[in-house]
């Protein structure tokens, strides 16, 4: 989208020195923006400039959805007592909830770029003290990285102690020789709390290529088995005798398919691919695969 500022004064946006953090408390979290503007080209030293009010709404460029409102982090304050020399600087703040937060993150994928819509109240003061009232618009778009997005801003926006989802399993279920693989799921889901999507998935993949293993298979020796060889093989030697169901017995060999084609995508691909939902509902199969055959292979 790029930048526009609509004011009679001229000004530039000063991407390099905007900064983002994240704060909350026990009633809220926010995103707490601090917005740079200067003077272009740069104006007579005796004269200054200052915010006195700014407002306005924060938009997720992927799919131009609102976020939320930016309100001005500090109260208006008299003009006489503000002022800045050839730059000026906006606080504002945006309340972001468990619901925005999920859907920030079911859409991003990688870096996070947001679009600011802010209308700002701006003052020039004279050499001789007499001062010059105008409003301003900036209409400009800013980028996180995901490495900043995810190991700053995440864990100081304190979602990560909400549990985002229910983990259908319990100890007593599973079979010792699947101790490791429920290790590598919390391995899955703590990626999954702290943003980082893709190592999410991953850690699935592991999950999904190693349960097949965990017992003796009945292949030729020096055979390089692929994987959909390997679990058509533990299915119908350790699944289909407990189970005495082809039908059943056929739906499990599918669900291990499916997930182990889609998890192995990223695999092939070197940009960040998969976004929160994605993760989610991955987590949710590889839980109840893990969940399923361990109780069938106890019994």
């Amino acid at each position: 989208m790029g930048v526009t500022i609509n004011a009679t004064t001229a000004f530039e946006y000063d991407n390099d020195r905007t900064r983002v953090e994240a704060v909350s408390s026990d009633f809220c979290s926010e995103l707490k923006f601090t917005i740079f503007l200067k003077t272009f080209p740069v104006t007579d030293k005796d004269r200054h400039y200052g915010i006195n009010n700014c407002f306005g709404e924060l938009f997720l460029v992927s799919t131009n959805e609102k976020i939320g409102d930016l309100k001005c982090h500090f109260p208006p304050r008299p003009i006489s007592k503000v002022y800045m020399q050839e730059q000026v600087s906006m606080k504002l703040t945006c309340i972001i909830d468990l619901y925005k937060f999920k859907k920030i993150e079911e859409k991003r994928k990688g870096d996070i770029r947001f679009n600011f819509k802010i209308q700002f109240y701006m003052y020039e003061i004279f050499q001789d003290g007499k001062y010059f009232i105008d409003e301003g618009i900036l209409n400009a778009d800013y980028s996180i990285p995901r490495s900043i997005w995810v190991e700053e801003i995440i864990p100081k926006l304190n979602f990560g102690k909400y549990e985002l989802f229910e983990i259908p399993i319990s100890d007593n279920i599973f079979i010792d020789e699947f101790k490791n693989l429920v290790i590598v799921f919390e391995k899955s889901k703590k990626f999954f709390i702290s943003g980082d999507y893709d190592e999410s998935v991953s850690q699935c993949r592991k999950i999904i290529e190693h349960i097949p293993k965990v017992f003796p298979l009945d292949f030729e020796k020096g055979k390089n088995a692929s994987q959909k060889e390997i679990v058509k093989e533990f299915v119908k030697i350790y699944i289909l005798p407990k189970l005495k169901s082809e039908s059943k017995t056929s739906f499990i060999e599918d669900r291990f398919t499916q997930l182990w084609n889609l998890t192995s995508i990223p695999h092939h691909k070197a940009e960040t691919y998969f976004n929160r939902y994605d993760a989610e509902i991955i987590l949710y199969d590889t839980t109840s695969i893990l969940s399923y055959v361990g109780k069938i292979l106890k019994t």
